[in-house]
């Protein structure tokens, strides 16, 4: 294919074959730098080129027409790479386009020195050809060359932000031993450090920050990363010692300035700040996109922002999630870990009961969890409670006590919690219950007693008002109405559906119900419209009642909460209330009746042509989800393949 091609190009082979070296699209200034031609030849040979469908160009780029031609002209002309660097070099092209070169090239003494300039700051995003050049040029390079602590500093951070923790590790650890210049030093004690954060292990990375002390106070970027670790710790005083180093030289290092606006935006977020977290979260998107590079802090803050996002009720924390999960599965280890979790509870308070699920399973089949056992399995325990298998609610709720959260997970201690409170009322042990709820009243669970009763508190304050007791509800609520700013419709609805609770004030529970099923809120929208029909019940109001009633349970079988239904059903016939022949059937167990909302969705894409991977993109989940969801569908319409379900899909049209 090749030898075709450059005999159609002729004279303008080499130019051929450089445009398929380079990366594509190449750009004219680019090809004349490596052809040694000027700009105006370079066009006129890439117009030749064209005229023989070989290329196409656009706005000064030039792309070759056939991926195939393109991919065995690169294969052919792997030569030209040691030119095609040597020239970009020449040509002050970007260090990131030099460095896809020089990979190929043997390594020789102007590449470690050129290297040695630029690899700290390619190292923030590295490239898979900028380890593999650092691997090879620091294995070459002979002990007590002056260069070679920093390139292998640089090699190590690469390492990090490439996900490959434990060669990152190890590669730091043993040069830090060869007592290196300070900055080189302070660059692997931040390695060491941030492989901790991200392994969800803040007494590590305040470990590996310690000899660091001996020389005095941390420097600002050590000092900002052990704020992180304190604050993960809940070392409130550690945290402002360690900011006040930071701080002052904040406005001289944007990695640094970054590093405190992620802190407090968290702590803003934890003291229900939630306006004020996404203001500063604002702040930290304007410095990455303009000023800061740092993978770490990149990833915390979009997934800050998706926290927020969900907890505000905003339908945009999906999308943030999916922004996140790039780079979330190139770090790895905690980061990922977190993600799924981020997003099995958007999925949750959406109603999308299945994907979070799936995403629950995706998470809990990684080897090491990093502490977020307790609230993913916690999560999916809440899930089938409200779908009435109890069984394999025990089972998560077991699984959720084996191993105790750390880092990041201990903020999610309520959901472990409130899911321990809900099987236990699912059980009829309402006084356990009762119990658990007293612990978040007395401000004893989480890391911060307003994060973790705010974020669970419809379901705590109606454990209260159903077990009876007033006093412990009002004490709640008043502790709720503290809290809350009702900044967002998600807290204004929260408070309004308490305090429908309490009072036993119908109409505020009906608004309630409306107002979150409006706002994405459907299993909330489905209990106050329940709770609804019980007082209307209890009053004497049948009709009325029965019309709530059927609002939650339309609601409730949209999210095949099976428990929710039967537990709905057994009250409102105390007050002689039934749904009647009118009332939702229950979900065939097979065929095309029996698929969830979320596997119609799917069923749709797949009959559509789309790639499992396409359909996740188009579902913004992940792809592990869609697997989950095709394999539920084949199973349920007794299908072997995807073509059986697109045929399907196609008769049943």
């Amino acid at each position: 294919m090749s030898a075709w091609a450059t005999g159609i190009a002729g004279p303008d082979a080499p130019l051929l074959r450089f445009a398929a070296v380079l990366a594509e699209p190449a750009s004219v200034a680019d090809l004349a730098a490596v052809t040694g031609s000027c700009p105006v030849e370079v066009l006129a040979g890439a117009e030749r080129l064209a005229a023989h469908g070989l290329v196409t160009t656009t706005g000064g780029a030039v792309r070759l027409r056939h991926a195939l031609v393109r991919r065995d002209l690169a294969t052919t002309s792997a030569g030209l790479h040691g030119t095609a660097a040597e020239a970009l070099l020449s040509s002050g092209a970007p260090a990131a386009a030099v460095v896809e070169h020089l990979v190929h090239a043997p390594v020789r003494d102007r590449t470690a020195s050129w290297l040695a300039q630029h690899a700290a700051q390619l190292a923030t995003a590295p490239s898979p050809a900028l380890v593999e050049l650092l691997e090879r040029t620091t294995a070459g390079l002979a002990p007590g060359h002056p260069d070679l602590p920093a390139l292998r500093a640089a090699l190590a951070e690469a390492l990090l932000w490439s996900g490959r923790l434990h060669d990152a590790e190890r590669l730091a650890g043993t040069t830090v031993l060869a007592h290196p210049e300070p900055p080189v030093r302070h660059r692997l004690r931040a390695v060491l450090a941030q492989i901790r954060i991200v392994q969800m292990d803040p007494e590590g990375a305040a470990a590996a920050l310690l000899p660091e002390r001996e020389h005095g106070d941390l420097p600002p970027r050590l000092a900002a990363l052990d704020a992180a670790a304190r604050l993960l710790l809940g070392d409130l005083d550690g945290l402002e010692r360690a900011l006040a180093i930071a701080e002052p030289r904040a406005a001289d290092d944007p990695v640094v300035a970054l590093c405190l606006l992620n802190l407090k935006a968290t702590e803003r977020f934890v003291f229900r700040d939630l306006v004020g977290a996404l203001d500063l979260l604002d702040q930290a998107d304007a410095l990455l996109e303009v000023t800061a590079v740092d993978r770490g802090q990149q990833l915390m803050a979009r997934l800050m922002r998706a926290v927020i996002q969900d907890m505000r009720q905003e339908r945009a924390a999906l999308e943030t999630i999916e922004r996140a999960r790039p780079l979330a599965r190139e770090l790895g280890a905690g980061m990922l870990v977190w993600l799924h979790t981020i997003t099995a509870l958007a999925l949750f308070n959406n109603g999308r009961w299945d994907e979070s699920l799936a995403e629950i399973e995706t998470a809990t089949a990684l080897p090491d969890l990093h502490g977020f056992d307790s609230p993913l399995h916690g999560l999916a325990t809440t899930i089938l409670v409200h779908r009435g298998d109890l069984a394999r609610a025990r089972e998560h709720i077991e699984r959720a006590e084996r191993v105790p959260p750390r880092g990041i997970a201990l903020f999610y201690d309520q959901i472990t919690a409130v899911a321990h409170a809900l099987l236990a009322d699912a059980e009829n042990d309402h006084e356990r219950a009762l119990e658990i709820a007293r612990t978040f009243a007395g401000g004893n669970v989480g890391v911060h007693h307003g994060h973790a009763f705010a974020a669970v508190a419809t379901r705590i304050v109606r454990i209260a008002v159903a077990g009876g007791d007033r006093a412990l509800a009002e004490r709640m609520v008043a502790q709720l109405q503290d809290l809350l700013t009702g900044d967002s419709v998600a807290e204004r609805n929260t408070l309004l559906y308490c305090r429908g609770l309490l009072d036993e004030d119908v109409d505020m529970l009906l608004e309630a119900a409306q107002e979150f099923a409006e706002n994405g809120s459907p299993v909330n929208a489905a209990r106050a419209a329940d709770d609804a029909a019980r007082l209307l019940a209890a009053s004497g109001r049948p009709e009325e009642a029965r019309e709530a009633y059927r609002t939650a349970i339309e609601r409730y079988t949209a999210l095949d909460a099976a428990g929710d239904i039967q537990r709905a059903d057994a009250h409102l016939r105390a007050f002689g209330v039934r749904r009647g022949a009118t009332g939702p059937r229950r979900r065939a167990k097979h065929g095309w009746d029996s698929l969830t909302a979320a596997e119609h969705r799917v069923a749709e894409l797949v009959a559509q042509g789309l790639t499992n991977r396409e359909a996740a993109e188009r579902l913004i989940v992940s792809v592990r989800t869609v697997d989950s969801h095709v394999s539920r569908i084949l199973a349920k319409l007794g299908y072997a393949s995807r073509v059986e379900i697109v045929l399907g899909y196609e008769r049943r049209a």
